[in-house]
């Protein structure tokens, strides 16, 4: 499992090696997220409408936003993905990682990787934060009531209107 976890990140950090236009960071409060993207990956993501999904999630689990663990969202297209060795016909997975280096450091920082496959869409992103706020928190919330959260927070987040779809 560890092996796969470095696997992972070393893929990330070769994807956002390959692409290096495509990256776009930001701080959530405490923690940190970055969107790595590649160029076949189709529409882009919006960081600022990913904020706020986060907002939205950490509110509905009754969490502060600086629970949100370091997370590295990577955007992929279908062919990306297989080749990166992400499962056949997944369009989310999320993957807990942690550093492991040399030198022993106690407490070393635990980071999520979120790989979405092809089109971003508000689901897939409430529902990759929800499950690392899960997974971080290791919270006693049951599959069925998770699934509700994410269907309110989707609903919510599709009433927002993106005043960007609106310019020409």
């Amino acid at each position: 499992m560890r092996r796969i976890c470095q696997l992972g990140f070393a893929l990330a950090a070769v994807l956002a090696a390959a692409f290096p236009a495509a990256p776009a960071g930001f701080a959530a409060a405490e923690g940190h997220i970055v969107i790595t993207e590649s160029n076949g990956a189709g529409a882009k993501m919006d960081r600022r409408r990913v904020a706020s999904i986060v907002d939205q999630v950490c509110a509905e689990l009754h969490r502060d936003k600086s629970a949100m663990p370091e997370t590295v969202f990577i955007h992929l297209s279908d062919d990306e993905a297989r080749a990166g060795g992400v499962p056949g016909a997944t369009t989310v997975m999320v993957e807990r990682s942690s550093l492991s280096v040399e030198q022993k450091r106690e407490g070393a920082p635990e980071r999520f990787l979120v790989w979405l496959v092809g089109e971003p869409d508000d689901s897939k992103v409430v529902g990759a934060v929800a499950h690392v706020l899960r997974l971080h928190l290791r919270l006693d919330i049951s599959d069925a009531d998770l699934l509700i959260a994410e269907k309110r927070i989707a609903r919510r987040v599709g009433a927002t209107v993106n005043v960007n779809a609106f310019r020409k």
